[in-house]
């Protein structure tokens, strides 16, 4: 059985450009330790993120691209080349890091390989660390889904190791073939169809209920009020409203911790952002990791 893009995945990985991608980074700060390189961050995410099944499968078109795509586990996947390595510019501040990061992710993703990628990223003032990981949203699944990828990251112990904490999530299936495509594709185009009668079924009362009411003189349209009429005409340009470019900027921001914890608490939420004590880099026991942002859009 084919493991298929659900409805809001495709819609968030149909609607990505060149000028407007979807994809979401998250980022974790590393404390200065002489125990951390790129070799051992690079080892770290290459062991730890294709234990999720979404970063060890790529999507697979259906026949004439009718229909969502579907997920197919890559055999014996090697993720080296998914990993990189960068520095931030000197002097290695917030400013310098937040560009890096918006040049790093500016790219979309490459969909014939797993929709991620991933950065080692050394240079930070202080002598910090950093991981970057970029995701499609059709992996990540939001923050929810991002957050996800944290246990496997870091730990709450100083010398705990996630990859043998946390078991691999089972494989979502092997390539298909054309038989389930064409399969699979008649499926959802039924499913579709179906939704689609229903939803018409739906409408009709709603409908009618209208059309009555202005045949009986009782929807007339309303008038504007004179405030809405006179900001009719053409929409200034501005640059929220400017066709958008490649380019993305980045910004970093810091609040007390015991503030959000209000704030948390308040609402009844959970967020493992107030966990306590901080998470650990398993690359260097004792080495505290910090997440400024769980989650950047780009």
């Amino acid at each position: 059985m084919v493991s298929r893009l659900s409805g809001m995945e495709a819609v968030s990985l149909h609607t990505e450009s060149s000028t407007v991608p979807a994809h979401d980074v998250a980022l974790i700060v590393i404390e200065a330790s002489d125990q951390l390189s790129h070799q051992r961050l690079r080892e770290l995410v290459g062991s730890a993120l294709p234990q999720l099944a979404r970063f060890r499968c790529r999507l697979v078109g259906k026949p004439l691209g009718l229909g969502q795509p579907v997920w197919a586990e890559i055999d014996d996947y090697d993720p080296t080349s998914q990993i990189h390595s960068a520095t931030v510019p000197a002097p290695g501040g917030r400013r310098e890091f937040a560009e890096l990061i918006a040049w790093l992710t500016t790219g979309a993703l490459d969909r014939h390989k797993p929709l991620w990628e991933a950065w080692s990223i050394d240079g930070l003032e202080g002598g910090r660390w950093a991981l970057a990981v970029k995701m499609s949203p059709a992996v990540s699944d939001g923050v929810a889904g991002a957050a996800s990828i944290w246990p496997r990251l870091v730990t709450t112990g100083p010398r705990d190791d996630p990859t043998s904490n946390l078991p691999p999530e089972p494989s979502l299936g092997t390539p298909p073939s054309i038989g389930e495509l064409v399969t699979d594709m008649a499926t959802e185009l039924l499913e579709n169809y179906v939704t689609g009668v229903w939803l018409i079924v739906g409408a009709v009362p709603g409908v009618l209920r209208a059309a009555g009411r202005r045949l009986r003189g009782m929807g007339e349209p309303d008038q504007l009020p004179e405030a809405a009429a006179s900001m009719s005409g053409p929409v200034p340009r501005t640059v929220f409203n400017a066709p958008p470019t490649e380019r993305r900027a980045v910004a970093f921001a810091s609040m007390p911790l015991a503030d959000m914890k209000t704030v948390n608490n308040a609402f009844g939420a959970a967020s493992p952002t107030f966990s306590w004590p901080p998470p650990h880099c398993p690359c260097a026991p004792g080495c505290n990791a910090t997440t400024p942002f769980p989650t950047v859009r780009c």
